[in-house]
């Protein structure tokens, strides 16, 4: 039976294909491909099974008789025989294609010596079911329909466009895959093989115009055009291609716990997909080296950053296999410091207390919404009257990293982190902290009765906010969304992030009450950092808590009735000047002395003719001319509320004043 690569031959004035979608969809760096790619996998959970989808990243270096045997296997460089080669098309399409940089990969190839490939594993899947021209099934929507889905409501994905990530990451735009349907075709053997190339439409030394949509597989002898079609495993063929290209599912441990009938002709249901020439496409190509040495940790890291509700709800396993590693290990969240304190205020939500007076302490507040019923005519969309997000605030604990301080992780059924929001507004009215908002079917985990109808009714909302990416809840500019929910639905998604988070997080991480007349001072009163110099503006961003020999300063800088004020006077120590600037911000301060935050400035009063004062984003500024050598000053931020300046609470906080002499005469 013929094997190998197919392309179809078309017709010289034939409309013709140019590039991926993926690259106008979203950014490809490698946390797009993890995001998509275990998303993808943890939708395609197996019917019946309640455990972990396993996933595995395996990346293989190819070199030497290695590479040349891969290669040959692979049909790469058929010389003078009328078999199809696949370099000779890509070579081809290298020479129309704009920016893949087909080209520049093929010499990396063969100036290094070496070609990278990564197989990503899922188990307990589905797998890729489904005939050869069947619509909907999971075969077709991964290896056929470009920008297609056939994922429910509430999974993770929804726009189809997912999966092309796996040829945006291939420096020879190919992928091979290996699959146990969970449900294998009438009269098929599993496993299932196939490769597919996405390629721009090209044309060969004598003009002839080919599909850039390339096949590895066998001839359909049925058909009359002779199509090409996967592999399944008669003679056990599929095992020997899935082998010899790097594409084999993996064996089960031997005490892994298989529940009765998962297995599949005595194998787990799941697909290998094998990216050849595996690089992150926002990277220069260079063809002098390739570096592999932190690839391992970054899909590690990746992994853990956005899927650790998924991991630690018992949903998601995911082990990692570098370029040079002879084990697989297993991705544990609570071990990356990025994300620790996230697992911990996870871990902790059902102990939660009333505030925030503990270092590690969890307080949770849940958040009424008025869902939107569906546009339907038929009257079927009608929702739950109300439902409800939680939101939770960790005060951080001792070591804690503090990379996403004052940040919430978002997530909802899928168990994917869609962002990380800063929330740094919020800290000022009280304690630092780390939060989450748990939406959608999520509320439900780890509870007695599981998510409510209207928790799954918020998760298909904010399912269908999510842009193709899935990085965002959008509200606003959302034709997917406000086609399908009633007139509310924009509004109260683009606010779910902004206003009603930062509601609920001042309400949850403010201090106790204070009398209007206590008064707290600044660990750090002032930190003036000024400059002097010609007509242009030459302050420093760098913080600093020096005074500069160009102004003199004389500011007290306190807490008083739920308001950080200074006052005093400053001027500029040079006696012969034009005109002066200086700017006034309020910074918060972390556990370890890193600022953390702003808080903003509400008025600024210049008590001295001749000076004028403007803000800019919270900043305060204000402008003098020559004849203003001291000025009288008072400013406040915006009200944080009235907190107990003995609880140790309030939080460190500086004023940076900074600012700009102008001497005038060209100096």
């Amino acid at each position: 039976m013929s094997v190998g690569w197919h392309f179809d031959e078309l017709k010289d004035k034939a409309e013709q294909n140019a590039d991926l979608l993926t690259k106008h969809a979203f950014e490809n760096d490698i946390d797009t491909f993890v995001r998509e790619t275990l998303q993808n996998a943890n939708d395609a959970r197996r019917d019946g099974y309640d455990g972990s989808i396993e996933v595995y990243y395996r990346f293989t270096r190819l070199a030497g008789d290695e590479l040349d045997e891969f290669l040959k296997e692979l049909d790469w460089d058929t010389g003078d025989s009328d078999d199809v080669s696949l370099k000779s098309h890509l070579e081809w399409a290298g020479k129309n294609e704009d920016d893949r940089q087909l080209n520049k990969f093929l010499r990396q190839i063969q100036d290094s010596g070496e070609l990278l490939l990564l197989t990503v594993e899922d188990r307990f899947t589905q797998g890729l079911p489904g005939s050869e021209t069947e619509d909907g099934t999971n075969y077709t929507s991964l290896i056929r329909d470009m920008g297609r889905s056939n994922k429910g409501d509430t999974e993770g994905g929804s726009h189809g466009v997912g999966k092309t990530v796996l040829w945006a990451f291939s420096g020879l735009s190919t992928v091979l895959f290996t699959s146990t349907p969970a449900e294998p075709e009438t009269g098929e053997t599993a496993p299932r093989f196939v490769g597919r190339t996405l390629l721009p439409d090209h044309r060969d030394e004598d003009e002839q115009l080919y599909s850039g949509n390339g096949w590895y597989g066998q001839v359909d002898h049925e058909d009359p055009e002779g199509r090409y079609v996967s592999i399944w495993d008669e003679d056990g063929l599929a095992s020997e291609r899935s082998a010899t290209l790097y594409t084999e599912q993996g064996t089960l441990d031997s005490d892994t716990d298989i529940p009765d009938g998962m297995l599949c002709e005595g194998r787990v249901s799941g697909t290998a997909a094998t990216v050849l020439g595996f690089r992150d496409p926002t990277e220069e190509v260079n063809s002098d080296e390739v570096a592999y040495e932190d690839i391992a940790d970054q899909f590690h890291k990746t992994v853990a950053r956005y899927f650790w509700p998924a991991i630690e709800h018992d949903l998601l396993k995911v082990r990692i296999r570098g370029p040079d590693d002879d084990e697989y290990s297993l991705v544990t969240p609570s071990e990356i410091p990025e994300v620790a304190p996230f697992v911990h205020c996870f871990r902790d939500r059902s102990d939660h207390v009333e505030e925030l007076e503990e270092r590690g302490a969890v307080v949770k507040q849940d958040v009424e919404l008025n869902l939107p019923d569906k546009d339907d005519e038929e009257g079927k969309g009608k929702t739950e009257d109300v439902g409800y997000v939680s939101v939770y605030a960790r005060r951080p604990g001792p070591g804690d990293d503090d990379t996403r301080l004052n940040e919430v992780a978002i997530f909802r059924g899928a168990g994917m982190v869609v962002d990380y929001v800063s929330m740094e507004k919020a800290a000022a009215y009280g304690s630092t902290f780390f939060g989450l908002m748990v939406a959608g079917e999520a509320r439900g985990w780890g509870t007695e009765d599981g998510p409510s109808t209207a928790d799954t009714q918020i998760d298909e909302l904010l399912r269908t906010s999510e842009p193709a990416a899935h990085d965002e809840w959008k509200g606003y500019k959302n034709t997917k969304l406000g086609n399908k929910y009633e007139e509310g639905a924009p509004t109260l998604v683009y606010n779910l992030t902004r206003k009603t988070l930062q509601g609920a997080l001042q309400d949850l991480v403010k201090l106790d009450d204070v009398e209007d007349d206590d008064e707290i001072s600044a660990m750090n009163q002032k930190s003036p950092k000024l400059n002097v110099g010609g007509g242009g503006s030459s302050k420093t961003h760098t913080p600093s808590v020096e005074s500069s020999d160009a102004f003199e300063v004389n500011l007290e800088f306190n807490y008083r009735g739920g308001e950080w004020v200074f006052e005093g006077s400053l001027g500029p120590t040079e006696t012969d000047f034009e005109s002066w600037e200086a700017s006034f911000e309020i910074r918060t301060i972390g556990e370890d002395d890193t600022e953390t935050g702003r808080i903003d400035i509400d008025e600024l009063l210049p008590l001295e003719p001749g000076v004028t004062s403007r803000y800019e984003d919270g900043v305060a500024y204000l402008e003098a001319t020559s004849g203003a050598s001291s000025v009288s000053i008072r400013g406040e931020s915006i009200n944080l509320g009235s907190f107990d300046p003995y609880s140790g609470r309030l939080g460190r906080t500086k004023l940076l004043v900074e600012g700009n002499v102008d001497l005038g005469g060209g100096s």
